[in-house]
């Protein structure tokens, strides 16, 4: 269900490998220049404080210290199936992000990982991809370390508070809601950006 009423004000929580960009890239050309922020990465009080008064969207990947959500703004996010989104991030982790300091680790532990057969990695590339969903979402509004059944209880608590909640499976759907959330009649389509460039297939095995 989407909230009809549209505050002017809207936080779109992009997650890692879940079409965000491509929904940063059709929200800036419909809304226009100046409307929504770049893709940024940052604390959710922080991206407030330096991008609200200059932005009516702040897009970002977000995280949080456990002090909520900002009432002067709505939220939006997209979904995707953990399973499948932990293989693009594994090949894009691979193939698509550039070999650096700060990126050695991670790039490390996503090769081992391949190599191994998901045998073996490191704790940077596990860290990055362990339950994200539960993590972040939790995180709103818990600051200390919880248990596993706390944290599920609290991501599924803030997911009810977001204005919109869309999947990757079903895009064009998401882009149909947050459309109306907007107000806007007359919109682009989306187009791809940023898509893993490639990926193999697994099989679990039940086994």
């Amino acid at each position: 269900m989407v909230n009809t009423f549209y505050s002017g004000r809207l936080i779109f929580h992009h997650l890692e490998k879940t079409a965000g960009q491509a929904v940063n890239d059709w929200m800036g050309r419909t809304l226009g220049v100046g409307t929504v922020t770049p893709n940024l990465i940052g604390a959710h009080r922080d991206l407030i404080q330096r991008y609200g008064g200059h932005y009516p969207v702040i897009s970002a990947h977000i995280w949080f210290d456990g002090t909520g959500l900002d009432p002067r703004y709505q939220y939006v996010t997209v979904l995707r199936d953990p399973v499948d989104r932990f293989i693009s991030w594994l090949y894009f982790i691979d193939k698509d992000v550039e070999l650096t300091e700060d990126t050695r680790e991670l790039k490390v532990g996503a090769q081992l990982f391949l190599r191994s057969e998901g045998e073996e990695t490191n704790q940077t590339f596990m860290r990055s991809a362990s339950n994200p969903y539960v993590n972040n979402f939790s995180s709103v509004v818990m600051r200390c370390n919880a248990s596993w059944q706390q944290k599920m209880v609290a991501a599924l608590s803030v997911l009810t508070d977001y204005d919109l909640v869309g999947f990757q499976a079903d895009l064009p759907q998401f882009i149909e809601q947050l459309a109306k959330l907007l107000h806007v009649i007359n919109y682009v389509s989306l187009r791809p950006v940023n898509v893993t460039s490639s990926r193999r297939l697994f099989v679990i095995s039940s086994g």
